[in-house]
């Protein structure tokens, strides 16, 4: 079980003003989070994303993000 992932970078600061490089850095860090353990995003089941603007991620960046890290795997999701 992995939880808890934002958009801050190895220093504590949070990325870009955009959600996509937000989405970005948080995919980044839930890839480190996996390699740890012998893991990839194929292992994911299930991936609930909290945010507060809703039609900016539902953008053709944010979806562009979500296909560079998961390709064709499509865990459950929760927006």
């Amino acid at each position: 079980h992995i939880a808890g992932q934002v958009a801050t970078d190895a220093e504590g600061r949070v990325v870009g003003p955009g959600m996509a490089q937000q989405f970005e850095q948080v995919l980044k860090n839930l890839e480190t989070a996996l390699r740890s353990q012998g893991a990839d995003f194929s292992h994911v089941a299930k991936i609930t994303i909290y945010t507060t603007d809703v039609d900016a991620f539902r953008a053709p960046d944010a979806a562009a993000v979500r296909a560079k890290y998961f390709g064709a795997h499509r865990p459950a999701s929760t927006l």
